[in-house]
């Protein structure tokens, strides 16, 4: 298995309020705007989201295909994706060549990444993203260009006893009967 990438079959559907600001990359979301069948589905599992917010991209936004990773450093925390495009979007993850330039930056929601250039990495994986997806965002990445707008409503998930983030491997386990099949490509 990998760990970067899972497409989830879960027995709730999220029903998103799609932002009407689209002049940004990254917007703010609520807990209180997420469906309660999805909340309470997490809550039967142990798991909380901690945090909310959704990325928009276009086919002409250059800038948000930045590589990154979410946080100050290195991890392998996931998040619960929700994506719609029309069209097929291919997630990319990488690691960083040996002292690599590693910068870190704010996004407009006041959320720390750091962020690289491709010549500083080496891709390592790529998945075509689906709805719902654990990712694994402590780890470089980004999205292909896309040829139609995308909305990604991304949570980040806590274990309810300690409100931690989900890291890949606890993720992974509480997620086992979710998870489908690969649909994804290694390096």
């Amino acid at each position: 298995m990998n760990r970067y990438h899972h497409r989830l079959n879960i027995p709730v559907t999220f029903q998103p309020e799609f932002p009407k600001n689209t002049n940004a990359a990254v917007l703010p979301y609520t807990k209180n705007q997420i469906n309660k069948e999805l909340i309470n589905w997490l809550l039967n599992i142990s798991v909380g989201i901690k945090h909310c917010e959704v990325f928009y991209l276009s086919p002409d936004s250059q800038s948000n295909h930045v590589i990154h990773l979410d946080g100050e450093s290195f991890d392998d925390h996931v998040k619960l994706n929700f994506a719609y495009c029309e069209t097929e979007e291919l997630m990319n993850w990488f690691i960083p060549k040996e002292n690599a330039i590693l910068i870190s930056k704010k996004t407009p929601i006041d959320t720390t990444y750091i962020e690289t250039n491709e010549d500083q990495c080496i891709l390592v994986h790529q998945a075509i993203i689906g709805q719902p997806s654990l990712v694994n965002v402590g780890q470089l990445h980004n999205i292909s260009d896309v040829k139609s707008p995308r909305y990604c409503f991304s949570f980040v998930l806590s274990k309810l006893e300690t409100n931690k983030r989900l890291t890949w491997d606890d993720a992974v386990e509480i997620f086992k009967d979710y998870i489908e099949k690969e649909h994804s490509n290694g390096i």
